[in-house]
């Protein structure tokens, strides 16, 4: 979502200053700050706690400063989920996308100069007749595949097959979203009232 979209989104926001160490935000769809689209952000003791309706996380994991982490202009998927202890949902579903595997497994015989015959061809389409879409069994298919073509690989070749084939959780993607934009607008926030509260 964009900037504009979450401010559309979330009229009502309350953030609160506990102490040095602990910040509270909620985002509130409407004046009548239902649950409907609620979301709470606790920044507590260099952790940072996310409920509401698109799932909970906690990130935290060697975090120096949590007020600081999440701000910025680009969103590190990768580095974020690192730093996530607990999530409500899979961060990364164990689905892929067979196309973009399969994509993956080309550009892997590309770069390593393999020409695909027909022969590579028809093994390829045989792996592809039999595998689905779960991230565990096509991992086991594409290295049967790779252990049919005598390609000399590691584990870690075909994890990045894999992994080429999964998407973030939409819901997780959301969460970044929100905590980077409430992140670049925190000290502005809660500088709007000497006592640490503010509503906008």
């Amino acid at each position: 979502m964009t900037v504009e979209e979450l401010k559309n989104r979330y009229k009502v926001i309350e953030a609160k200053r506990i102490n040095d160490d602990i910040v509270s935000v909620d985002l509130y769809h409407d004046e009548e700050k239902s649950n409907y689209l609620h979301i709470k952000l606790l920044f507590a003791y260099n952790k940072l706690y996310y409920t509401g309706d698109f799932g909970t996380y906690v990130f935290g994991k060697n975090i120096c400063n949590i007020f600081r982490f999440f701000k910025g202009e680009r969103i590190n998927k990768s580095y974020w989920q690192e730093k996530c202890e607990a999530a409500s949902d899979p961060i990364i579903p164990d689905e892929v996308d067979l196309e973009k595997v399969e994509e993956a497994i080309r550009d892997y015989l590309e770069e390593n100069e393999i020409e695909i015959t027909d022969d590579i061809e028809e093994e390829i389409s045989d792996c592809f007749c039999y595998i689905d879409s779960n991230a565990y069994r096509a991992y086991d298919k594409v290295e049967e595949l790779f252990s049919s073509l005598d390609l000399s690989y590691g584990g870690e070749t075909v994890e990045d097959i894999i992994r080429a084939g999964q998407d973030y959780h939409g819901r997780f993607i959301y969460a970044c979203e929100v905590i980077q934009w409430v992140s670049n607008n925190l000290d502005e926030w809660l500088g709007e009232n000497k006592n640490g509260r503010t509503s906008v």
